[in-house]
């Protein structure tokens, strides 16, 4: 579980080609703390379904101490582009490989589903715009 967040350059229609830095905070089962970061590129494969290919670096804290290490992820999905704004809503599946290179010797191949934070607001924005 955790939060990524990412910029992406370059894009000035739903098929042009992206590419920008990403951040991410995460834990594994609450055992250990993990910060990192490194580029995403965004290739769209069809108008709509994207496919985002992410390298980067991050450090690991667990039980005995901390570890550097990279990780690679595959992410497909919807990855709208927004005309009126710079904000594009996401949501779509990853897998994620991740190596540690401390004495942790982490090894984890992670796949999930990655939804954009905006999904859970729309409700409340929506009930709180109805009511004011």
């Amino acid at each position: 579980m955790g939060i990524q967040g990412d910029v992406l350059f370059l894009r000035k229609s739903d098929r042009d080609m992206a590419i920008g830095p990403y951040a991410e905070v995460l834990t594994v089962a609450f055992e250990t703390f993990e910060v990192g970061g490194g580029v995403s590129w965004l290739i769209p494969v069809t108008e709509h379904i994207p496919l985002v290919l992410s390298a980067g670096a991050h450090a690991r804290g667990y039980a005995g101490g901390w570890e550097p290490g990279i990780h690679a992820r595959i992410w497909m999905g919807s990855r709208s582009y927004n005309f009126e704004s710079v904000y594009g809503l996401s949501a779509g599946l990853f897998v994620e490989g991740r190596w540690g290179l401390g004495d942790g010797q982490q090894a984890d191949i992670l796949g999930g589903v990655q939804l954009d934070f905006e999904l859970f607001a729309l409700p409340f924005l929506l009930l709180y715009n109805a009511f004011r």
